[in-house]
């Protein structure tokens, strides 16, 4: 019994660590030579010396040579190649550190990788800028535009007109150079690299051409009209068939466009009730207006609905009611009790003498904008906000404007003097001015009765004017305006909270003369005739203090606000028509 229990430990003994003896053994032998069953570059490099093996590798980079890659286009009707002189591009294979990856690489998989293949590339050095520059020119001889397929209906002919367009393709480089630097590496030069070609876009079958063309057809002199809460919108068949897809049954990245453009026509905001001061007491003398806005995903729902429904029908037109979203004003004239105006808070005062009869206007439709314009505590007030939009659309006429280092004539003229005079009716009432921006020029307007340096101007969207009703209360702004007396002023109504405004006098340093006058030829003008299209003005730089007192006397504001005019030189236009 003790014998076959020798017999059999000695036997268990055998059985595992013989195998593991032998292989130890064959390890060793391997231990200066690559592992078998390595490849590199295609090369049996398994049992060699690092030395063997480089010389091996090194003699197949010399038999390849001249290196050269053929390059084709993959699916295409027409066999065109492409061949690219890599020694042009300065390649040098790296035989050293191939050998040494082959020698190392299958050691980091241990005893498994005698019995599996490894397969390595051969390293090598490129141009890659050189190769991105012939790859570049390869593009240019693939890319192909995209053209979708169309749907449209012939006005003329009275029918629908199909348009097959074209399938795009561009090459895509990157995925390019990994095709090319796979070949290189494996020193495969016997078959071409296939280019990485993208489609753009793709064709429509022969069944969904027809499904498209049978649904355009149903559409033909039918309309769809849209209802909304101000006016309808009739879409004609012209449009309906632009809507018809071809991989689906409706364009409605299209559709959604079109909502896109026409909530620009339904959208109207909500008004506030605009108020003024009435023998003492605040009235309403523009009562609030709801709002409304298109719900454009429901509105795409809508126009799909209506879509189906025509194509379902034999004749006729279909009625939809668009959704829309009512919007409500935030001040209604209910409001009137809890606003909390029941004061002058301050005031702001400018005089326009001079000005031409394009400016008054201007100056009238801005100001009369911002009369009765109430300012929620907390609120920032914008003047560009709430002017919105400043051109002949809404109503401005030309008048001098300061652009691009020049005075010239443009809508919206004047529109500055109702930003200067804002500016100065918010530092006498105490508001914290968040933006203000001065002239790049001292404008006399400004300065009548007036010391230089209290201007603000504004040009949607990089100059703004900003304050904010830091109080507990409504502001309420009225305006004062005598197109006759050239006058015009902004009453700031609140409750007083004891606040008190200390402004000093203004500092004026760097005086500048302006430059001489500037003549320029005009052949538009008859010889001797002379215009005058800018005017001088002195450079100088202008600053005051502004400090704003809380009733016990702590300062509330505190800033100093600077201007930096330019010196100004005048410009005359001579005539030199003959």
């Amino acid at each position: 019994m003790r014998f076959k229990k020798v017999v059999f430990s000695t036997g268990l003994i055998i059985f595992v660590w013989l195998p593991i003896a032998i292989g130890g053994a064959f390890l060793l032998s391997l231990k200066d030579r690559i592992y078998p069953r390595t490849f590199v570059a295609g090369i049996d490099a398994g049992g060699m010396t690092k030395e063997q093996a480089g010389k091996l590798i090194s003699q197949k980079t010399q038999t390849e040579k001249p290196f050269k890659i053929i390059l084709k286009e993959e699916e295409t009707s027409v066999e065109t190649e492409w061949q690219i002189d890599l020694d042009e591009l300065g390649l040098e294979y790296r035989v050293a550190k191939a050998v040494e990856e082959a020698y190392f690489e299958p050691r980091k998989k241990k005893i498994e990788s005698l019995s599996s293949n490894t397969y390595l590339e051969l390293a090598f050095v490129i141009d890659q800028n050189l190769l991105e520059e012939k790859l570049a020119t390869i593009a240019a001889e693939i890319y192909q535009a995209d053209i979708p397929s169309q749907i449209s209906f012939d006005h003329q002919k009275n029918e629908v007109v199909f348009n097959l367009g074209q399938e795009g393709k561009e090459l895509d480089i990157e995925d390019t150079k990994k095709a090319i630097f796979k070949k290189v590496g494996q020193m495969d030069f016997g078959q071409p690299a296939v280019l990485a070609v993208r489609k753009l876009s793709r064709l429509p079958s022969e069944d969904q051409i027809q499904k498209a063309k049978e649904k355009a057809r149903k559409l033909s002199n039918k309309i769809l009209t849209l209802i909304s809460q101000q006016q309808n919108f009739v879409i004609e068949n012209s449009q309906l068939i632009e809507f018809v897809g071809l991989f689906s049954d409706w364009k409605k990245d299209e559709i959604a466009q079109y909502v896109e453009v026409l909530s620009q026509s339904v959208n109207r905001p909500a008004l506030n009730a605009l108020f003024q001061i009435t023998g003492g007491k605040i009235a309403v003398f523009k009562p609030e207006q709801k709002g409304f806005r298109l719900d454009k995903n429901k509105s795409v729902v809508v126009i799909l609905e209506g879509l189906d429904e025509l194509a379902a029908k034999d004749n006729g037109s279909v009625a939809k009611e668009l959704p829309l979203e009512e919007l409500n004003p935030s001040i209604t004239a209910s409001n009137t009790n809890r606003l909390g105006i029941v004061a002058l808070i301050g005031q702001g005062e400018s005089w326009f003498s001079h000005s031409i009869v394009t400016r008054v206007h201007n100056i009238d439709l801005a100001s009369s904008k911002i009369h009765g314009y109430l300012i929620p505590p907390g609120e920032v007030f914008s003047i560009n906000e709430v002017l919105g939009d400043i051109s002949k659309a809404t109503g401005y006429q030309d008048a001098y404007i300061i652009k691009d280092g020049k005075t010239i004539l443009g809508a919206g003229g004047g529109v500055c003097q109702v930003s200067t005079t804002l500016f100065r009716a918010a530092i006498n009432s105490g508001l914290p001015i968040t933006e203000r921006h001065a002239h790049a020029y001292r404008v006399y307007y400004y300065e009548e009765n007036y010391q230089p340096g209290f201007d603000a101007t504004v040009f949607y969207p990089s100059s703004d004017l900003k304050f904010k009703n830091d109080s507990q209360n409504h502001i309420l702004i009225q305006r004062a305006f005598d197109a006759k007396k050239h006058y015009l002023s902004f009453q700031f109504y609140g409750s007083p909270d004891g606040r008190k405004v200390e402004i000093s006098n203004v500092r004026l340093w760097g005086i500048v003369p302006p430059p001489e006058d500037l003549y320029i030829d005009d052949p538009t003008l008859a010889a001797g005739v002379v215009r005058q299209i800018d005017f001088k003005a002195w450079g100088a730089k202008a600053a005051f203090d502004w400090k704003v007192f809380n009733k016990e006397g702590g300062i509330l504001q505190e800033q100093t606000f600077f201007s930096n005019y330019r010196p100004w030189r005048a410009v005359f236009l001579r005539g030199s028509k003959n």
